[in-house]
């Protein structure tokens, strides 16, 4: 199984913790039969996620794919079901959005975020996932490589806003 996330014992206690939220996500997993929405990549079913985080399942679309984003310097942990997804993080410099690092993640690989870590996630075949995300505050950013603009928002998904009230500020890149 492949894994990248820290080893200290804060973080331990907390893959611990999630690792009973992946338990749940099993059962709920198989219940996932809701279509994925127009213009969706995913579809996400929340699970009790206790007072520390959120936790959920998530149903890949084939081809679907995230918008570059961040989880609002919150940490998390995402387990691969069933499918392959491929996690590609970056840098940005406030006017370049740089890949850094690209992973293929299959059933039991496990990707760790943190901090303000900026990723994208493709599945290459209907996937499903579990999540487990701690800390974080109330806005995330969601990157737009193609407007050039970051956009810093509020309970959108990981795709570009589609609902101007979500968005909180928009920042163009110099």
């Amino acid at each position: 199984m492949a894994e990248s996330f820290p080893t200290n014992f804060l973080d331990a206690q907390r893959f611990t913790a999630a690792s009973s939220y992946f338990q749940q996500g099993l059962a709920v997993l198989s219940s996932l039969g809701a279509r994925i929405p127009s213009g969706r990549n995913y579809v996400g079913q929340p699970l009790d996620p206790g007072p520390d985080g959120e936790a959920f399942a998530c149903r890949w679309a084939p081809e679907g794919t995230t918008a570059p984003h961040d989880h609002g310097g919150g940490e998390g942990l995402v387990l691969v079901q069933e499918g392959l997804l491929i996690e590609t993080k970056f840098e940005f410099d406030g006017s370049e959005l740089v890949p850094v690092e690209r992973r293929m993640l299959l059933p039991g690989d496990i990707t760790w975020l943190g901090g303000r870590d900026i990723h994208t996630v493709e599945a290459h075949e209907p996937s499903w996932s579990l999540h487990f995300y701690w800390g974080k505050g109330d806005t995330y950013r969601i990157f737009d490589p193609v407007g050039r603009v970051t956009h810093e928002v509020r309970d959108t998904g990981a795709w570009l806003p589609v609902d101007p009230d979500s968005i909180v500020a928009s920042t163009p890149w110099s």
